[in-house]
């Protein structure tokens, strides 16, 4: 028991410091240990199965991920009931992994019920009640069901503030949040003014310095850039992908986002020798590392159409443009958007599409 207690604390630790191979060898040992001991349904057993299971989403072993979410949930259920707060973050964890594989009335279902134990068993508006309000709306952005969106988003972001305070990071990142759903709804003066107040929020909060004020950065030059403003958006993208550089390092994935932003600035300026660099630089990131399908895929999708639209690498162009195709279909309903636009584009670039 000792030693399954210390490789889980050890692997846990590794785990938060993203040393995750290594996490990976001492949470295994240890749910081994504990499950030959204890037997599945014990509650020690239990934790080292969600933090098993938390690593592995984080390696982008999602199917892995969801067993031991899945284990851990039934083994809690099993021991408390399935009335007891203790079923919060294992059902959290699920709705996170089913999210991910595109499984979205799965994570409805798990994020909805870990909601309501938390209204039920603590307060409706505890903090954690702000990250699954915020959870769902995005959920219900990707299924088309904007009131759905804007009820949860109202919720996560007056929770928010109440608990955490207005220039709390947290907060400004769920209201960077909302404005997605702004933007779906044409809104695009409000989702403006709501990203500037979450920038600025965030540098009172952290500074300007902070990883956190780069990605809401990135939105807002996102939303520059459909806006039309490209001088305003290169601004602010450039001032964030620095930022990611230095805080997050060069080799981060969250970089990728903000090189795709400015890939399309490029090309829109007929610079596609740095375009392409930036979408190859993006790529590389993204394959490196272990993201959601559907973002993987909107990467591999910009690189293959400015390849294939400037006649460059036409195989290649191909190759990359069925792997997005590939990665879509991974993505189930997150990935619907992007299966749209790839078949749109396909219309209009039929030569460009692989053979069947």
């Amino acid at each position: 028991r000792e030693e399954a207690a210390a490789r889980q604390y050890y692997g846990a630790t590794l785990s938060s410091a993203d040393r995750s191979a290594e996490a990976l060898v001492q949470l295994e040992k240890a749910y081994a240990l504990r499950t030959s001991l204890l037997g599945p349904d014990d509650l020690d057993t239990s934790l080292t199965a969600m933090t098993l299971g938390n690593a592995l989403w984080k390696v982008g072993r999602l199917e892995e991920a969801r067993r031991f979410h899945e284990a851990a949930v039934r083994s809690r259920e099993s021991a408390l009931g399935r009335e007891h707060p203790a079923l919060i973050a294992p059902l959290a964890n699920l709705g996170v992994t089913e999210e991910a594989l595109g499984n979205l009335a799965e994570a409805r279902v798990a994020w909805s019920r870990s909601l309501a134990l938390i209204e039920t068993n603590l307060s409706k508006d505890h903090p954690n009640a702000a990250a699954l309000h915020a959870n769902l709306a995005s959920l219900e952005i990707a299924v088309g069901d904007l009131a759905a969106a804007r009820r949860h988003s109202e919720a996560a972001l007056r929770i928010a503030r109440a608990t955490y305070g207005a220039d709390h990071p947290d907060t400004a990142l769920i209201q960077s949040n909302y404005t997605d759903l702004l933007v779906k709804q044409g809104e695009l003066d409000a989702a403006e003014a709501a990203l500037r107040e979450a920038l600025a929020a965030t540098e009172r909060s952290v500074g300007a310095d902070h990883s956190n004020h780069a990605t809401i950065g990135v939105t807002l030059g996102r939303l520059l850039r459909h806006r039309g403003r490209a001088d305003e958006a290169r601004a602010d993208l450039e001032r964030a992908l620095a930022t990611l550089e230095r805080s997050l390092g060069a080799g981060h994935p969250r970089v990728a986002e903000g090189l795709l932003e400015l890939a399309a600035l490029d090309l829109a300026a007929d610079d596609l020798d740095a375009a392409l660099a930036r979408l190859e630089r993006a790529v590389t990131l993204i394959e490196a590392a272990e993201v959601k399908p559907e973002e993987r895929g909107r990467i591999v999708f910009a690189l293959a159409r400015a390849l294939a639209e400037h006649r460059r690498e036409p195989a290649r162009a191909a190759a990359l443009l069925a792997r997005a195709e590939e990665l879509s279909q991974q993505s189930g309903l997150t990935g619907a958007e992007l299966r749209a636009e790839i078949a749109a584009w396909k219309l209009v670039h039929p030569a460009a599409a692989p053979p069947p």
